[in-house]
């Protein structure tokens, strides 16, 4: 059968993956150039940077599985720094139940490289835009509307996996509202998230008394970043001599106060702030950029979506959405998330009752 995949996070290229092992034909659109999500990294001149989901739990069962498919167990490597807690006076405390040990895993390349290695294990991956999916009930096909066509013409699927955050899902799934369940709908439709500006940048090589490679910033030591990264310290195969490469993440409230600054504004308001925190960063950076994360963290993690809890459609109906709304945060539970969504499809898609 042919299923289309609307988002192309992990939890899409896990549903994408398990779906295409077990014989279907997946067609994965994603409206950004490259796949991952949150789970993304940027790469220049040598530099690395993890600049959304930060490691991968050795753990995650469904993760593992991932990563010895596509051939990756030997590029895993556990992040060697400690992680502290910034307390208001300045001083660090360490993170104990946050610190990076042997159980959290990286790739010397980036997070990005899982997400790659799947889009290329499935081949049917499009840089394009979902606006609508319909239903033509004549065909008894489901339309996936893009922008632009996919091959200028109709795209006709048999089933649809809606792997987007929650706004975009009810949006583009609204031709098809009639077909889901009203309970769903009523909470997927109050699913909101934050916002949070990253700020990226390769400095000249920066030397801390403190040899960290992460900060993470309470409310009351910081009212604008959450956190504070040197990603060159993270493992073997990201040093680069001579630079630095740092990563901050705003706090939803500050990201929501600079969202529509031109960036050299935020650019000088994160680094400031970083600045103030790390008091040996360098007064400038060699290149910096500002990541716009529209969708962040959910607001209220009571709106999670248990397609359990709040069945998704009928028996007979082939949709399914997963993601973080509907087992919670992180890249192991969007994974996790997306193997359940190809559990529920192919049981709906052999007969075996209502997601």
């Amino acid at each position: 059968m042919d299923i289309a995949i609307v988002g192309a996070g992990m939890a899409g290229l896990s549903a994408g993956w398990w779906l295409r092992r077990e014989g279907h034909r997946v067609l994965v659109f994603e409206r950004h150039y490259k796949p991952g999500g949150r789970m993304n990294s940027r790469r220049k001149a040598g530099l690395v940077v993890d600049h959304g989901d930060r490691f991968i739990a050795r753990n995650s069962p469904v993760l593992r599985e991932l990563i010895v498919d596509c051939g990756l167990h030997g590029e895993t490597r556990p992040i060697e720094r400690p992680i502290y807690t910034v307390q208001p006076d300045g001083s660090f405390l360490e993170t104990r139940e946050q610190a990076i040990d042997t159980d959290r895993l990286t790739f010397p390349d980036g997070m990005l490289t899982l997400p790659e290695a799947l889009r290329r294990s499935m081949g049917g991956f499009y840089s394009i835009g979902v606006t609508a999916v319909e239903r033509d009930e004549v065909l008894g096909k489901f339309i996936v509307r893009s922008e632009p066509p996919l091959r200028n013409a109709e795209t006709q699927v048999d089933a649809v996996v809606f792997a987007c955050a929650a706004p975009e899902a009810f949006k583009v799934s609204k031709p098809i509202h009639a077909l889901l369940n009203a309970p769903f709908l009523e909470r997927l439709a109050k699913v909101e998230y934050t916002r949070c500006l990253t700020f990226i940048a390769a400095l000249e090589q920066v030397q801390t008394p403190e040899v960290f490679y992460g900060l993470v910033l309470p409310r009351e030591t910081s009212s604008i970043l959450m956190w504070i990264a040197f990603e060159d310290r993270k493992c073997k195969g990201r040093e680069v001599e001579g630079y630095s490469s740092l990563v901050a993440h705003g706090t939803p409230e500050a990201s929501e106060r600079f969202w529509k600054l031109d960036e050299e504004p935020i650019l000088g308001k994160l680094y400031a702030e970083a600045r103030r925190i790390v008091p040996e960063l360098p007064a400038k950076w060699r290149w910096a950029r500002v990541k716009h994360w529209e969708v962040a963290h959910l607001k209220d993690p009571k709106a999670f979506v248990s397609p359990v809890e709040f069945p998704v459609s009928p028996e007979g109906v082939g949709v399914v959405f997963c993601g973080d709304y509907c087992v919670g945060h992180g890249v192991e539970a969007a994974a996790q998330s997306g193997r359940e969504a190809a559990d529920r499809l192919l049981r709906k898609l052999q007969g075996g009752g209502a997601s």
